[in-house]
């Protein structure tokens, strides 16, 4: 009998991205583009028919399409012709992006934008900065991303194409989606998805419905995904666009996965192996070898399926691509537990683990120095702003004592109070940026904590998780096929319940580190779970009482979340309470936390707590959301912890 759990680990992240981006791409007669090639004249008129013609190749051969994109911009750069060049970007960065060359497509697409200042074209100017952020994305470079997206958008607001703006959303949603915040991705996918409809534009509904589609995944809205996905197939089809039905094909096998549809496996995988095998798109290649292996294991065609794992590990390997080389890896792995080659998958699985930390390890790396980066750039634009506030003082001064010369005591005096109010103004106006920095850094700390507890229950429960589940598999297969006595017997079963125990275990750590239910469903949901579980696991009855906590920002709704997490743990470490009533309310744009309990009160020990590391996480999150904090204690009548701070809306 399989594990629906087992199988669910091993696929997990087999999902590829539609690339989006804003290069104005058009369906024209291929062949009547190619007649009226050779009689044309060296001009601008020309540089058009290039791009037109790499963009009717675009679904089918990249490298015939980028092939004319270069010319188009070899023969704008020797006519002088900057829109050309421009253009020539707009559409040759998106090939790069397909064929994940994403450095070399940010680079250019950077020219696009100074090169778009330079004729001071505008609109031009958004159309850069959009594929600029889709470049940044793709590279991981998540917060200069936003940076470009956000520009791109501010200036299409003031041109009103609804076409542009529809490419906006389809790429905010790609954004989103990347940041895991799938609510917001679907939000801006079905605003992408209806004006591309209202404007007729086929491959931006295209492209729009795909990654709706992967949105609703994420959402686990299984239903609406697959509808979405179907009809976004069919465009692609009639479009004849190879290269966007291989990767939904991709997508619509993981789908098949999740909604158990385990015999569809097949046909999705063997489609998408076949396109990019054609194609020469040796990733996808790899990834669809991988998606064969998943069908054949869940036909018990154990051989077929190691055959195609060790494919597609040879080719993610030659790509050095490590996060497709550490599911291969697992999934190599899931394929010798069903061997009962508990020691090779054990291997594989300590291999992926290792690739895990080392891919972990590169991401931080890349934040650090792309925050970095931003990190100087923005200490080169505080110095220039100082120099010119500078010179600014200086100009002021000179008009100043030249008017010193004919103005009486009296005005001279004036002037004098007046320079004295700007300098405190001044003074007021550097002490607030300060302290918006280091609010700033405050809250990249306390997101890049959430991130890194959410990762690692990400990692215990798909990693450690699967393999401690793998095992337990094989043990269960093993037991029918060995001969024990009684002793053995009892020892054999007392070995599976500890195995069970220890996989109940990590599970409760990992829903510690990042509740589950507090990203799916909420706030209200995550405390009561929290206050239910805790009852479960002490001798503590906890009363729990909430009121419009729902609609908190995401990363407010996580300080609550930790606050009162911390307040409960120090009520059973230190207390010896009976009862603990926790309220948590918002009121007048006012949200107030208060938990009490009946303990012994905190006099013995307020100098512990005072100084310990909860407390100090409870101050700088409160302090960070300009909180009060108000603490009553009375001996042996217990505690009563009283925080609120102002909410936005």
């Amino acid at each position: 009998m399989k594990s629906k759990y087992f199988f669910r680990w091993m696929i997990v992240g087999c999902m590829s991205l539609l690339v989006s981006a804003v290069h104005g791409q058009t369906l024209m007669n291929l062949d009547s583009l190619l007649r009226l090639l050779p009689a044309a004249k060296a001009d601008s008129n020309k540089v058009d028919l290039y791009i037109n013609i790499g963009q009717q190749y675009e679904g089918t051969q990249l490298e015939t399409a980028a092939h004319y994109y270069r010319l188009a911009g070899e023969l704008s750069q020797q006519l002088g012709y900057t829109r050309g060049v421009i253009k020539y970007i707009n559409n040759y960065t998106y090939i790069l992006n397909l064929v994940s060359k994403y450095d070399s497509s940010l680079l250019l697409n950077q020219e696009a934008i100074r090169l778009s200042g330079t004729i001071k074209d505008s609109f031009m100017m958004g159309k850069a900065y959009f594929n600029a952020g889709t470049s940044a994305r793709l590279s991981d470079k998540l917060r200069l991303s936003v940076q470009y997206y956000f520009e791109g958008q501010r200036i299409f607001e003031k041109h009103g194409d609804a076409s542009i703006e529809a490419r906006g959303h389809d790429i905010l949603q790609s954004l989103y989606e990347n940041l895991d915040q799938f609510d917001k991705a679907k939000e801006h996918g079905r605003k992408a998805v209806a004006l591309s409809r209202a404007q007729n534009d086929s491959l931006l509904l295209m492209s729009s419905l795909a990654n709706l589609g992967m949105s609703y995944a994420e959402l686990n809205q299984l239903d609406s995904a697959e509808k979405v996905y179907n009809e976004s197939l069919v465009i692609c089809r009639l479009l004849k666009n190879d290269y966007s039905e291989n990767i939904l094909m991709l997508n619509m096998g993981d789908l098949y996965f999740n909604q158990q549809k385990f015999q569809q496996l097949k046909p999705m995988y063997a489609r998408a192996l076949a396109i990019s095998t054609a194609m020469e798109n040796i990733e996808n290649t790899g990834i669809a070898l991988r998606g064969m292996a998943i069908a054949h294991l869940y036909e018990n065609d154990y051989t077929t399926a190691l055959k195609y794992a060790q494919r597609a590990l040879q080719i993610t390997d030659s790509l050095h691509v490590l996060s497709e080389k550490q599911k291969c890896l697992n999934t190599l792995a899931n394929i010798h537990f069903a061997l009962h080659d508990v020691a090779t998958a054990a291997s594989l699985t300590k291999q992926a683990s290792m690739l895990a930390d080392s891919i972990s390890n590169q991401r931080l790396q890349r934040d650090v120095a792309e925050l970095e980066t931003i990190y100087l750039v923005q200490q080169k634009e505080d110095r220039l702003a100082q120099q010119q506030a500078s010179l600014r003082q200086k100009s002021n001064l000179s008009y100043a004592l030249g008017a010193l010369a004919i103005l009486l005591l009296a005005s001279l005096l004036l002037v004098w109070r007046t320079w004295q109010q700007k300098q405190k103004l001044q003074a007021q106006e550097i002490d607030r940026l300060q302290q918006e920095k280091q609010l700033a850094a405050a809250d990249a700390i306390m997101q890049g904590e959430e991130q890194e507890r959410s990762r690692l229950a990400k990692d215990l429960h798909d990693g450690l998780g699967g393999m401690l589940s793998g095992i337990k598999f094989s043990l269960q297969h093993t037991k029918g096929n060995v001969l024990l006595n009684d002793e053995g017997q009892a020892a054999f079963e007392k070995s599976i319940v500890m195995l069970d125990q220890s996989i109940n275990e990590m599970r409760r750590v990992a829903h510690n580190m990042m509740p589950e239910s507090l990203l799916k469903f909420g706030l209200s949901k995550a405390l009561t779970d929290f206050c239910y579980d805790m009852q479960q696991s002490s001798q503590l009855s906890i009363s729990c009482h909430l009121l419009e906590v729902d609609k908190l920002p995401k990363g407010e709704a996580i300080s609550v979340y930790r606050i009162v997490q911390e307040l409960v743990n120090n009520i059973l470490k230190h207390t010896h309470a009976t009862e603990a009533l926790i309220q948590v309310t918002r009121h007048d744009n006012v949200l107030s936390i208060t938990v009490e309990d009946n303990g012994r009160g905190m006099q013995q020990q307020q100098n512990e707590a005072a100084a310990g590391m909860g407390w100090n996480n409870i101050r700088s999150r409160v302090h960070f959301l300009k909180g009060q904090i108000d603490v009553q204690s009375t001996p042996e009548a217990g505690t009563s912890v009283h925080i609120e701070w102002p909410v936005q809306g």
